[in-house]
């Protein structure tokens, strides 16, 4: 008997405890691993959905942008295809009913534009004191469209040029302007962008060229519930 138990301290030289304690770290270790590998997995999950959702809001955005400017300016480019809108270069008595009822009050723009003109090919509005903070004078040369804040709303202006009857020179412009961020938010429904958080990052009376809209804009995601209650699972499990 004796002799046994010298046989078993020999192939356990350690006491029950020590086991015991040793066991415990050891599992501790194991689950920890584990542990840590589920949330690396889980990290990746969310970084994975974070990564596609900003993906498809840059999408969703870049969309909205091309929608606003390709119907504003084919709206431009209707009025300014008009024989109606060429007789205000020559005849300017009647052009103020003609802006303020034939087209503004027409019925037939959008809600987000504010504001409509003509100008001159030499850059002078047809009117004395243009609606909507319209500008008198247009600078030349270079009359381009541009994106400016004025008292805090961010504005769209797009100056088309008007055909000359039967040739190539331009006759003037047709002058729109519109808020930008109440188009991009009305013309666009959005699964991914929170539209409460779009701004745009520009100084008061900066202005910027359409093509740095995007790069100017500043959003927040939409929460993704499904995402949400997947990571909330996987962490229930850990």
């Amino acid at each position: 008997m004796k002799r046994i138990v010298y046989k078993l301290k020999n192939f356990w030289p350690f006491t029950i405890r020590f086991y015991a304690f040793s066991f415990i770290i050891f599992m501790s270790l194991i689950f920890g691993l584990l542990g840590w590998g589920m949330q690396y997995k889980l990290d990746n999950i969310r970084n994975e959905a974070l990564g596609r959702n900003n993906q498809t809001a840059i999408e969703e955005i870049n969309y909205a942008i091309k929608h606003v400017t390709d119907k504003v300016m084919y709206i431009a480019q209707s009025i300014a295809s008009q024989d109606e809108t060429r007789q205000q270069f020559f005849n300017r008595d009647y052009y103020h009913y003609w802006r303020d009822n034939r087209i503004i009050g027409g019925g037939k723009l959008p809600n987000f534009l504010n504001a409509v003109e003509l100008y001159t090919a030499q850059g002078n509005s047809l009117a004395e004191r243009p609606t909507g903070d319209m500008p008198r004078q247009l600078s030349r040369p270079g009359i381009g469209n541009y994106v400016t804040r004025q008292g805090g709303r961010d504005f769209l202006y797009i100056f088309y040029p008007v055909p000359a009857v039967g040739s190539n020179t331009v006759q003037g412009y047709a002058g729109l302007k519109l808020d930008i961020l109440q188009a991009l938010k009305s013309e666009q429904r959005y699964s991914y962008v929170n539209i409460d958080t779009l701004k745009l990052n520009i100084a008061e009376m900066e202005q910027i060229p359409p093509d740095q809209i995007f790069p100017r804009l500043e959003f927040r995601l939409i929460p993704n519930t499904e995402n949400m209650a997947l990571a909330a699972s996987i962490e229930r499990f850990q």
